[in-house]
């Protein structure tokens, strides 16, 4: 079954200081358009200054890129349009060695010794990853690692994502961390891909569900530091103010 979705994801960036100089920005706002998930329509905006080019990385996500010299306060951007999603986020390979990619463990996804072991099917492995947090907003940063989460006891999405990673991981399954828009209005959500053997299949460990309707998906990587949605490089500009919001609704 078809399902349409229009997606709205808006950003805005305040240099709090002395206007920026410099600013180069690369971007992770676009769906993907690839397997079950068809882009149908989609527009683009940044503050003017931008000059920003489109292409794909090296995962098959869109990036948006450029810089902009003159000096400022602020950036925006916003990415909208309407997705169809057939049928249940699962993606063939690219190659048969694409997997392989994402077997060895990365500095966010890697677990001590004395982390659980995940056992059996992908659901019961996520299951396990979702038993060991406590969901608590503001408890991390986008630079904690799977296994300091597990020793909070708690985090957000991108935690849960990074320690079910880390337990498909150890136990010998191809496994990568996936950004996208979950149904409703917020911020971007992260959930797993696993490999089974003939394709990619999806789940939220946070939510401990498999990943069937109400999802979109921006980028994937081998963790979260392969596909932020905005990463860049500032001259001046002192302390920034960020705000995001994000919408994905059935149409």
């Amino acid at each position: 079954m078809s399902i349409r979705y229009v997606y709205s994801y808006h950003s805005a960036v305040r240099f709090l200081g002395t206007p920026a100089s410099e600013h180069a920005v690369l971007l992770r706002c676009d769906p993907m358009n690839a397997g079950p998930q068809v882009v149908e329509e989609s527009r683009f905006t940044a503050t003017p200054g931008y000059a920003l080019a489109r292409a794909v990385d090296g995962f098959g996500a869109v990036v948006r890129y450029g810089e902009c010299r003159s000096p400022r306060h602020a950036f925006a951007y916003a990415s909208s349009g309407i997705v169809r999603v057939d049928g249940p986020l699962r993606f063939a390979p690219l190659s048969p060695m694409e997997p392989l990619r994402y077997l060895a463990p990365t500095r966010l996804t890697a677990l001590p010794a004395t982390a659980p072991d995940g056992v059996g099917e992908v659901a019961a492995i996520g299951g396990l990853a979702h038993s060991l947090l406590r969901y608590e907003a503001g408890s991390t940063s986008v630079d904690t690692t799977a296994a300091d989460a597990l020793a909070l006891g708690c985090g957000v999405c991108q935690d849960y994502a990074h320690l079910m990673v880390g337990l498909l991981r150890r136990a010998g399954i191809p496994a990568r961390y996936v950004a996208g828009l979950l149904e409703g209005e917020g911020q971007t959500h992260a959930w797993v891909e696993a490999f089974d053997g003939q394709a990619w299949i999806s789940f939220d460990p946070t939510q401990n569900q498999p990943v069937v309707e109400g999802y979109v998906k921006l980028a994937h990587g081998r963790d979260a530091s392969d596909c932020p949605v905005c990463r860049g490089l500032i001259r001046g500009g002192g302390p920034q103010q960020t705000a995001v919001h994000a919408i994905l609704a059935k149409i």
